[in-house]
């Protein structure tokens, strides 16, 4: 408050009720201001003026304490979520600043921060319905808080040297106080701070990922900072003092890399880097039952971007997470469980897993999948806090494991749909979110793996009557079929078709050869096509010749691949991983079995330490059809022509190398 400002505090309170309300930011921040003097060691006026400017903060105090509750309970939910978190932020900053801690030990104080935290829990944990379209708002104003001046430095600084002391109770000299109540120390203020914004980041949906990386990247990467310093330290593993701030920070973290559209700018500030590294200390170990499940969920949630999984698994995450499987198993903790198991399934380089690893998957394949239908009840689409999209995504990966797609699809119950059909259905309540430019991002999010989980369930034949006796089912992905950008609709409808047309058969005596390989993989693809093509006389087929990056593939390849006579596929890491091929693979086989028993497979490897890291891979080639590469692709190309040769039913003519004689 201005020194000039005749009107004093009390004149003010009587006048109150023929005046507008107090405004008490700025009573809030004349202490702020005050306490700037107090602590500036250089104001040649510390200690001079000293006491008056205490006993002006205790006045401040006082008044603002007096009616704040009643204020606050008559504002409108917006103003009144605005308000706190805005009173709040001035809090914590006078707090910061106060390293002699005067103004948390203050009766008034306490009062008033414990009315406040009290809005906040209401707000935060009992009637978030009510504020949740105010949550990027509150969210913004607590992250610009800790970003001006920077804030959250000086926070997490007094935290970990543990600068400030726990006030234990009230004052004992406060005769007015009849109720001693445990004092909130500065500790515990940050924890209900972050807390908050933990909640909020939780409800919000951001409106501009550009502003949010450009106003808050220094604030992630403090947060960041701030639990790696503490969980490397080899000093901390018995240490509680910094953990219970650590909790709801890697709760703001867990909640925004939850956002998918945020997951880029958490790669770049190597927040999928630093998890497997916390993962790693001893302190992790100690702590697993309070930290683990966000640490697991933050890893799961990066793993959904490219970048993200390509930073995981540089620093061996699958590897990494498969030493704390026991552990999280002793814990007897379903939540800690699944986290665990969904960042497991996410980052796994193989699907060969040892037997005693299935049984794990399979816990978490089938916990995934009621969850995915719980989910499907609500009117959110979200289940134990994840959104249907997210349980789809990683019950798609676990589908590249055989095993998982016979034990989820064999169970049965005689009260609910077979898991096939409720595949088939969920995706007809939801199919319309992928022809509506409008709809929600996780809904269209949700169909799309839905479309991916049907696709792996129609490339096995045994299921292919199931689908078709969903009469509905079978007409929308028909219609899908025909819309551009729908490759899995196709492939698809393709699965399921009975018969091919005459002149398709017609097309399957002209011998070809279909070149299936990952886009990583071109360069060889070219070298490897060259060399071919000196070698025979039959068409080879690969699309980057035919079909622009942009197009759908898959509605030009269909009909060469049920023509093509060789199937030859370049293996490599990559290819493994890319689900497309998986299904490309098992159409192309398919068709070879139930329509031309003379058509050829044969596999190429474009890297010559490769191995097998796909069960699928294994179980559609097998090595009997596998052409290694040795640094030669002259040796490979005739090694692959004398396959051709060899066929009992040879469609195709090889010559040999026309070599000039020397």
């Amino acid at each position: 408050m201005a020194e000039n400002d005749s009107t004093t505090l009390k004149e003010k309170d009587s006048n109150k009720s023929t005046k507008r309300a107090p405004n008490y930011f700025k009573l809030l921040q004349e202490i702020d201001n005050t306490l700037k003097l107090l602590t500036d060691s250089n104001s040649s006026h510390h200690v001079t003026g000293e006491a008056s400017h205490m006993s002006k903060i205790e006045e401040i105090l006082h008044y603002v304490n007096t009616n704040l509750e009643e204020i606050i309970d008559q504002m409108t939910d917006q103003k009144r979520a605005m308000s706190l978190i805005t009173v709040f932020n001035i809090v914590i900053r006078m707090c910061t600043i106060d390293k002699i801690d005067f103004v948390i030990s203050l009766t008034s104080f306490q009062s008033m921060i414990r009315k406040i935290l009290s809005k906040l829990i209401i707000i935060s944990e009992e009637e978030p319905g009510n504020y949740k379209e105010y949550a990027g708002d509150m969210l913004d104003s607590i992250l610009m808080n800790l970003a001006e001046d920077n804030l959250i430095q000086t926070c997490f600084e007094r935290l970990c040297l543990n600068q400030n002391k726990s006030i234990k109770n009230s004052i004992e000299n406060d005769e007015k106080c009849e109720e001693k109540e445990e004092n909130v120390d500065y500790n515990e203020l940050i924890e209900k701070y972050m807390s908050c914004a933990s909640s909020y980041s939780f409800m919000v949906n951001l409106r501009s990922v550009y502003e949010f990386g450009k106003n808050y990247h220094p604030v992630i990467s403090s947060m960041l900072k701030f639990i790696d310093k503490y969980l490397t330290d080899r000093n901390n593993e018995n240490s509680s003092m910094p953990l219970e701030v650590i909790t709801p920070t890697l709760g703001i973290l867990w909640n925004l890399s939850d956002k998918i559209v945020l997951v880029p700018l958490l790669a770049e500030l190597s927040c999928a880097k630093k998890p497997i590294q916390w993962i790693a200390t001893d302190c992790f170990a100690f702590h697993i039952k309070r930290l683990g499940d966000a640490i697991f969920s933050i890893v799961h949630n990066l793993s959904r971007d490219k970048t993200g999984l390509t930073q995981l698994r540089n620093e061996k995450a699958f590897e990494v997470l498969m030493k704390y499987k026991q552990l999280v198993e002793e814990q007897n903790d379903e939540d800690l469980k699944l986290s665990y198991g969904m960042a497991l399934i996410s980052v796994t380089v193989s699907d060969e897993q040892p037997e005693e690893n299935k049984g794990f998957i399979i816990w978490v394949s089938r916990t995934l999948y009621g969850l995915c239908k719980d989910a499907t009840y609500k009117d959110d689409l979200r289940c134990s806090g994840c959104h249907l999209s997210e349980l789809l995504e990683v019950l798609h990966q676990a589908f590249a494991n055989t095993y998982v797609v016979k034990d989820i699809l064999s169970s049965e119950s005689n009260n609910e749909l077979k898991p096939v059909a409720f595949f088939a259905q969920c995706l007809l309540s939801i199919y319309g979110a992928l022809l509506d430019k409008e709809a929600d991002d996780l809904e269209k999010r949700a169909a799309k793996y839905l479309l991916k989980i049907l696709l792996q369930i129609s490339n096995y034949r045994e299921y292919h009557k199931e689908l078709t006796e969903i009469n509905q089912f079978c007409v929308i992905i028909e219609s899908l079929s025909k819309r551009p950008k729908q490759d899995d609709a196709k492939r698809i409808w393709s699965n399921l078709q009975g018969e091919i047309s005459s002149n398709q058969l017609k097309k399957e005596k002209s011998s070809m050869i279909y070149i299936s390989y990952d886009r990583t993989d071109e360069k060889f693809c070219e070298i490897f096509i060259r060399e071919l093509r000196k070698r025979t006389s039959i068409p080879v087929w690969v699309d980057f010749e035919h079909v622009e990056s942009w197009d759908d593939t898959w509605e030009y390849i269909l009909p060469v691949i049920q023509s093509a006579t060789v199937i030859i596929p370049i293996l490599s890491t990559a290819y493994g991983e890319n689900s497309d091929k998986f299904q490309e693979l098992s159409y192309a086989i398919g068709t070879n079995k139930s329509q031309d028993k003379s058509k050829n497979l044969i596999a190429v490897t474009a890297e010559s330490d490769f191995s097998v890291n796909r069960a699928w891979m294994e179980d559609l080639i097998g090595e009997h059809n596998l052409i290694p590469f040795d640094n030669n692709t002259d040796n490979v190309v005739s090694k692959v022509c004398a396959r051709i040769i060899l066929s009992k039913k040879p469609l195709v003519k090889c010559f040999p190398r026309i070599t000039k004689r020397s």
